[in-house]
């Protein structure tokens, strides 16, 4: 597997590099930037196509980080709310168990332990 995610990486290293050599013309073009209002116009700023592809690649590398690290404290936030819940709830379990633990022992000695009643147990005559 290791050698198959090689020969993969390889490959798409490869077919990178030869888009960018075959299209050179392509990305060595100039683009004119210019803001005209009718009132204030900026000078032109010429830009070369692979800085343009360069600069929208880092830009949606950082938008796709914000989004991740928004998304991952939301989660973050939401798994902590549901630890606090399922820590309450265990309480919740452990009180109801202790409460019903010691109302069986209660019930254990209050039930009569002579004679052969409804109790089920003989007791020992001597």
């Amino acid at each position: 597997m290791k050698y198959i995610k090689l020969i993969i990486v390889a490959l798409l290293i490869l077919i990178v590099f030869l888009t960018i050599f075959q299209n050179q013309e392509m990305f060595n073009d100039q683009y004119k930037f210019q803001l005209d209002l009718k009132v204030y116009e900026t000078p032109a700023y010429y830009i070369k196509n692979y800085a343009l592809i360069g600069i929208a690649f880092l830009f949606g590398v950082v938008l796709s980080a914000f989004l991740g690290i928004f998304s991952s404290s939301k989660k973050r936030s939401e798994v902590k709310s549901k630890n606090q819940r399922i820590k309450e709830l265990e309480n919740e379990v452990s009180t109801i168990r202790s409460g019903s633990t010691i109302n069986n022992q209660q019930s254990q000695t209050e039930t009569p332990s002579s004679g052969s009643g409804a109790s089920g147990f003989s007791s020992p005559s001597g």
